[in-house]
């Protein structure tokens, strides 16, 4: 039994949820697929070596120790560098829960581009966006596709929610692979983990709040008519990862990380 000066240093740290003395991370129910992460939000193998899920600060100790053991060498956040911050709810974790990753940070926007803030309102929530990030983009995306390349280990990839960035590169992924009709499906995962966070977040979220199934599937039909029209866009991934810049070698090195097969995908 936790003693109340014990419960109290636990609620003071953000680590347990008001009035329930239960932390979030015990309430939010994995979904299909999910990657046994203790913490993650819409964790779930992308492809070969690529994984995706929400913001990283979710991760308890336990859950980055699950991380190493899948196979993972290195994190690529997709946030732009104001939006990486811990929170007084996040769990806190020793520096050597991160020991043996290697974390970058690969923002896919650049402030200041009147075209895109125009759009993204309030930010990137829609595939609808997908389009104008790789035409706005190209040398963000150029960038994390050369890095990669470069060394093709196996890979988080991460943003905010883990739905629209990490959905946007993980459908370039997923074309890249010859799997495109994945796409429907990851999002639709996605946008449901995301929605079960919203139902546990020990703080409302700004814009965003939970939602029955009927709503949540109208926007899950909504989301992948604007996909559709987003791969119709681009047709072969090949041809638009080499219009970026990326040479045949690098190509080829991509098409080996979507082969990679980690070592396991069990928990400690």
């Amino acid at each position: 039994m936790i003693e109340k000066s014990q419960l109290v240093k636990l609620y003071n740290a953000g680590w347990l949820w008001c009035n329930e003395y239960m932390s979030p991370v015990f309430k939010y129910r994995p979904l299909a697929g999910d990657m046994p992460w203790e913490g993650a939000v819409n964790a779930r193998r992308i492809i070969g070596g690529c994984f995706r899920m929400g913001r990283r600060e979710w991760l308890t100790e336990r859950g980055w120790q699950q991380v190493r053991a899948s196979g993972i060498a290195r994190v690529i956040d997709l946030r732009n560098p104001d939006e990486i911050r811990t929170r007084d709810t996040d769990p806190q974790i020793s520096a050597a829960a991160l020991e043996g990753l290697e974390l970058r940070n690969f923002p896919l926007e650049r402030p200041g581009n009147p075209h895109y803030e125009r759009l993204a309102v309030p930010y990137m929530n829609h595939p609808a966006l997908y389009r104008v990030v790789c035409e706005e983009f190209a040398e963000q995306l150029r960038e994390l596709f050369r890095y990669l390349a470069a060394d093709p280990r196996p890979t988080l990839l991460h943003c905010s929610a883990g739905r629209d960035r990490s959905g946007l590169i993980a459908t370039l992924l997923l074309v890249l692979a010859g799997r495109p009709e994945l796409a429907y499906e990851h999002d639709q995962w996605a946008v449901r983990g995301i929605n079960e966070w919203h139902r546990v977040a020990p703080r409302p979220h700004p814009y965003e709040r939970y939602q029955g199934e009927a709503e949540l599937s109208a926007k899950i039909r909504e989301r992948a008519t604007a996909l559709a029209d987003f791969l119709s866009w681009l047709g072969p991934a090949d041809e638009y990862v080499a219009s970026l810049g990326l040479d045949a070698t690098e190509l080829s090195a991509l098409q080996a990380l979507l082969d990679v097969q980690n070592a396991t995908d069990a928990a400690l």
